[in-house]
């Protein structure tokens, strides 16, 4: 059986000098490489942030980062004096936190690597565009973005010259805690999905049985009662259709005289007491004139005080109205232009079968 790499714990000195629990450098970086992702500190906020100084020099604060399982700390704010660039020329330079495990080095340092110069924008400087130099990520060498800055030369002539720089971007990458930056989730997404795949067959399986049984049987219910429903609607559509065509059978009976059922005029105050239920025809006749066109009449519920009809009536020309009528309802005739007397008699109006 393996044992596994671990630590820490106390080695025990062997014979031939060699310690049995002792772990390399390396080992020690593949653990923190499981605890940390490359970034800087969350503690102090600002550490090792990259700010403007003087001039072309810049400031990169005190603080601690972690790179490739290398821990570095900066116990001091330090000044970094940037290159010149030549006159009326940009650049931009990076500043990085650089992990070197060369046996040169074993080291992580802060260091500026320089971009190539270009023409700087005479009217505004800052928006000089150079080309970023690239980064280092290798197996031994590998850098971590702090800041780029455009460091870059104005002025009409060298004897005026201004240097200036401009922190253009601050890319300080935090670490991330007992996080690996990258997470393969694939194995538990497959256990995850086949899991679900499998309740989901269990409860169909059950509604199969149960519930959509269930289900079926009061739908199909409800279809019947749907179907009854409509037979019905049809019928009932059918017969007022028939009771609609019958009315010209009625229409012709009006013209015919014979005595009034009901006559406004000659009743008390012009009301009517309906002693049933349906549909009443009114006749209007206008024999004569007296300069008015029209003669406006209206039928009122004195009962439910609602008005069910209105009619107007014109110079030698018998008008129908037609309104419902309610049994036990008192009913009046109003004219509301009362100069000339007219005829108005209430017909019942019964619907042939």
């Amino acid at each position: 059986m393996t044992n596994m790499v671990s630590y820490p714990f106390n080695s025990i000195r062997r014979p031939d000098g060699s310690y049995d629990r002792a772990i390399t450098a390396e080992m020690e970086r593949k653990f923190n490489k499981l605890r940390y992702t490359n970034g800087v500190f969350l503690q102090p906020s600002n550490g090792l942030q990259v700010i403007k100084h003087d001039g072309t020099t810049i400031k990169v604060n005190a603080g601690g980062c972690h790179i490739e399982g290398a821990l570095g700390y900066l116990e001091e704010p330090e000044d970094i004096n940037l290159t010149r660039p030549n006159f009326q020329k940009a650049r931009y330079d990076l500043v990085v936190a650089r992990f070197d495990s060369s046996k040169q080095v074993r080291n992580v340092d802060i260091k500026i690597i320089e971009g190539e110069e270009i023409a700087v924008n005479p009217i505004v400087p800052e928006n000089t565009v150079p080309v970023t130099p690239d980064l280092i990520k290798t197996k031994n060498k590998y850098d971590l973005l702090l800041a780029k800055v455009l460091v870059y030369s104005t002025g009409e002539s060298p004897a005026t010259e201004e240097l200036d720089i401009f922190i253009a971007d601050i890319r300080v990458e935090k670490v991330a805690p007992a996080i690996p930056d990258i997470v393969d989730t694939e194995d538990l997404y497959l256990q995850y999905q086949a899991s679900l795949e499998k309740y989901l067959k269990t409860v169909e399986d059950a509604i199969d049985d149960t519930l959509y049984g269930e289900l079926s049987v009061r739908i199909d219910e409800l279809k019947l009662q749907l179907d009854a429903k409509f037979d019905f609607l049809k019928e009932k559509t059918t017969n007022n259709r028939k009771k609609i065509q019958n009315l010209n059978l009625v229409w012709a009976d009006i013209n015919n005289p014979h005595e009034p059922f009901f006559d406004f005029v000659s009743a008390p105050n012009n009301s009517v007491t309906i002693p049933f239920n349906g549909l009443m025809v009114v006749q209007c006749n206008r024999a004569s004139s007296s300069g008015n066109s029209k003669q406006h009449v209206v039928f009122h519920d004195m009962t439910s005080d609602v008005r069910v009809a209105q009619q107007y009536t014109e110079d030698g020309i018998t008008s129908l109205c037609v309104f419902p009528v309610i049994a036990d309802h008192t009913y009046k005739l109003i004219h509301y232009t009362n100069t000339v007397s007219t005829e108005c008699r209430l017909y019942p109006f019964d619907l042939k079968k």
